[in-house]
This record gives structure tokens, C-alpha cells and sequence, in this order.
């Protein structure tokens, strides 16, 4: 209420004396009045800072949430992989079976199966600990993601009948451009199934004829056999790749679930900061003065203005006597009243 009664006094007074003197430091008036104007346009700016402040918060927090909406939008589809960690682990004991078996054999090497799971061991192993890694959808990504690694590094070490070194990588692509669901088990199973026949059929087209004698067949027979076996341990354990989304495989879904992470946590940091910013409470010189200090100095400036404008339309002939006229009449009053 104190600045009310500051407001009228200042304006009631100020008006009178415009009225009733020709002071020449009306003139002087403006000079005073338009810098005092200017500073309060800067204190003003200095007050809205936080309000500026909390509404570029605000247009990015719309646009950190426009950005979070659009993204989800683009979730890829795919059912959850929660309930198959133990049968992805199962199917890494196909990989691991080849160590196994290089471990049984110990330093016995007359029978292929050995010789082999011996040379392919070195390579094998080190995928082994993919199966156990994470959970869910993430365990699939990180063994699908491998294993093209790991059959070009089978292949590339020539450890297998020279059949494998083509077939073993062509079978892997057709059994991803199968495009099998998720929950379809049987017809994967199916398609592991013909590994066997058309692994067969190659053999015999390339190996079964006459420039080979009994021999030799049998040795090559052995060395394909094994091959076989071993070959089939592989794809079984990457089975799983087969029913794998592509969009799991080739690493988009972790990247959309990082760039989620992402705007998720640029949204909280946004939103966190609108909080500070509105919980915020200024103590410095400057919002001390502009708010205490200031309204009333601008109200003086502003009576100021008045009593100049009042002393521009005040009568101008004769204000000494007008000022005595005026005097006169109030001392009348104050007589007849008392």
C-alpha cells in the first residue's frame, strides 16, 4: 500500500506545483525523464532473464519431445526375445562341442573329426562367450552381429573339405534370406534338415565319379563327413540368426534404442533445468534495486511529467495574481469553515 499513497502524493503535489509556479526547472524535465526511461528498459530486460531463459527451455523441450515422439514412431517390430536366453545358450554348446571335441582328442590326430575340430577350435572358441552375453534382444544382436565374422574366419583358415569353403557361407545367406518369424522353430529346424541332402547332392556331383578310385573315395567321404559334422555344429548354433529380424541383425534396433537413451536423457536435462530455472530466485544488487527501489523512482519521473504537462496548460497571463487569487479564496474557505 506504501507505493499507493508514494503514487498519489507525488502526483497531487507535483500537479499543484506545475500549476501554480513557472519554475524554469520544468524545462529541464524530459533531460531527467527519457535516461530514467532507458534505465528502466534495461532493468526490465535484466528482470525477464529468467523469463527468456525458461521459455528457450520450453522451445527446446517441445522440440526434444516432438524429436522422442518421431523416433518411437519408428520402432522396429519385432516380438521379445526375454524367454529365449537359455535356448540361445543351448545353442552355443554347438560352437563349444567343436572345442570339446578338440580337447577330447588330446594329440591323437589319425581321425578327421580330430584333425579338424583341432584347426577349427582356435577360431571357434572365441565366439563361444557370445551366447551368455546380455539378455534378450541383445544377446541376438550379439551373435548375429558376429557371425558372418565368424564363418568367413572357418572359412578362411581352410580347415573344412573345400565343399564347406563355398557351401557353408552360401547356406548361412539362404537361411537369412528366408525371412523366417520369430516363433517359427519348426520350419527352421526343417530348413537345418536339408543342410545334410544338399551338402550330399554337392558331394557326390563334385566327387562320386570315375577318375576317382574306391580309395580315394572313401578318404575324400571321410574328410566330407567330418567336414559335415562340424559344419552343422556351426549353423546350429547360429540357428537363432535365422529367425532374427533383419533390423535386430544389422544393429538398427540398438542404434534406435541408443538414440531413445539419447533424447530420452537430452528431455530430462531440458526438463530438469526448466525446474531450476522456475524455482530460481534472484538476490543480486540490480533485482534488489529494479524491484524495491525502482517503481518508485519511476513514479517520481512519471510525476514529474505530470507537473510539466500540467504546468503547459496552466493559464499564462498573469500567474502572480492568479497564484494570489487562488490563495485568497482558500484562506476564505478555511476562515468560514473554522
Amino acid at each position: 500500500m506504501d507505493i499507493l499513497y508514494f503514487l498519489i502524493s507525488t502526483f497531487v503535489l507535483l500537479g499543484l506545483l506545475g500549476y501554480f509556479t513557472n519554475w524554469k526547472f520544468w524545462g529541464w524535465i524530459d533531460i531527467l525523464y527519457y535516461p530514467l526511461g532507458a534505465i528502466g528498459v534495461v532493468l526490465v530486460f535484466f528482470q525477464t532473464e529468467s523469463d527468456r531463459a525458461g521459455i528457450k527451455l520450453l522451445e527446446l523441450e517441445n522440440e526434444a519431445t516432438k524429436q522422442l515422439a518421431e523416433l518411437q514412431n519408428k520402432k522396429p517390430v519385432f516380438d521379445d526375445y526375454t524367454n529365449e536366453d537359455s535356448l540361445i545358450s543351448q545353442f552355443g554348446k554347438h560352437l563349444t562341442h567343436i572345442s570339446d571335441y578338440s580337447k577330447a582328442c588330446g594329440n591323437y590326430h589319425r581321425s578327421r573329426l580330430c584333425s579338424i575340430s583341432q584347426n577349427l577350435s582356435p577360431v571357434t572358441s572365441k565366439y563361444e562367450s557370445l551366447f551368455n552375453q546380455k539378455n534378450g534382444v541383445e544377446r541376438v544382436y550379439t551373435v548375429c552381429s558376429q557371425s558372418q565374422s565368424l564363418i568367413n574366419e572357418v572359412v578362411s583358415i581352410k580347415a573344412l573339405d573345400s565343399i564347406f569353403t563355398y557351401y557353408l557361407p552360401k547356406y548361412y545367406s539362404m537361411g537369412l534370406e528366408q525371412g523366417f518369424h520369430q516363433s517359427n522353430y519348426d520350419e527352421v529346424n526343417d530348413f537345418m534338415q536339408t543342410f545334410d541332402r544338399q551338402a550330399e547332392k554337392e558331394f557326390q556331383r563334385e566327387v562320386v565319379n570315375d577318375s576317382f578310385d574306391k580309395e580315394s573315395q572313401n578318404r575324400l567321404k571321410e574328410n566330407f563327413e567330418a567336414s559335415l559334422y562340424f559344419s552343422k555344429s556351426i549353423l546350429r548354433s547360429l540357428s537363432v540368426c535365422f529367425r532374427a529380424p533383419e533390423s535386430v541383425r544389422n544393429g538398427y534396433l540398438m542404434n534406435w534404442r541408443t538414440e531413445i537413451e539419447h533424447k530420452q536423457g537430452k528431455l530430462n536435462d531440458v526438463k530438469t533445468k526448466i525446474k531450476i530455472n522456475k524455482d530460481k530466485i534472484s538476490n543480486d544488487t540490480a533485482s534488489i534495486f529494479s524491484f524495491f527501489y525502482w517503481p518508485y523512482i519511476l513514479i517520481l519521473a512519471l510525476s514529474l511529467k505530470f507537473g510539466k504537462a500540467v504546468n503547459g496548460i496552466r493559464p499564462k497571463d498573469k500567474p502572480n495574481n492568479s497564484f494570489k487569487k487562488t490563495k485568497k479564496s482558500w484562506l476564505l474557505f478555511l476562515r468560514r469553515l473554522f
